[in-house]
């Protein structure tokens, strides 16, 4: 009971913290992950990449974590904890935005925020690329999807996903 309790003032801390989007906190996510023992920074990565495969919104992969941790109840634990925070607060921050829609302040605050939230993405994509790309097969994989994005933009990232994952199995 401890562990779900945990688990869900930890990820509701965390979301709460989160500006900028689910990868912008995929550093801080790492380390509280490893510093409670509930994954290694290894784990943590393929917990991460197997929350990605699922469709939904980009954060469901913190239920991955929850579910590795306590199975089930760890997985409601982390979704009650991760998502009712911020949900709560965006809905609170919706209604005085609106309240104060012509006030000057609020221009700077969004052109504020914008830097930061980048900052922080690239932090996760940073965390995230230590963490995969120690190999060459991996760093193959990185660059040829980097490659196929750019050129064909228009391409779902399903079959991006589907082209990886057959590269991955026959170069790792």
């Amino acid at each position: 009971m401890l562990t779900l309790l945990l688990l869900c003032m930890s990820f509701g801390t965390l979301s709460l913290l989160a500006f900028g989007g689910g990868s912008a906190m995929l550093p801080e996510m790492a380390r509280m992950c490893v510093s409670h023992g509930w994954a290694s920074g290894e784990e943590f990565t393929l917990l991460y990449n197997l929350g990605q495969l699922a469709p939904g919104p980009n954060c469901m992969m913190v239920l991955t974590i929850g579910h590795k941790v306590a199975g089930m109840p760890g997985a409601i634990a982390v979704l009650v904890g991760f998502f009712i925070p911020p949900a709560v607060l965006a809905y609170a921050l919706a209604r005085t935005y609106r309240h104060f829609r012509n006030s000057p302040n609020q221009d700077w605050f969004r052109r504020a925020m914008a830097p930061i939230s980048v900052g922080l993405t690239l932090a996760g994509v940073h965390l995230m690329a230590t963490s995969a790309l120690h190999h060459v097969g991996s760093l193959l994989i990185f660059v040829l999807a980097m490659i196929g994005l750019h050129r064909y933009q228009s391409c779902h990232p399903f079959f991006m996903v589907v082209v990886g994952g057959l590269l991955g199995i026959s170069l790792l």
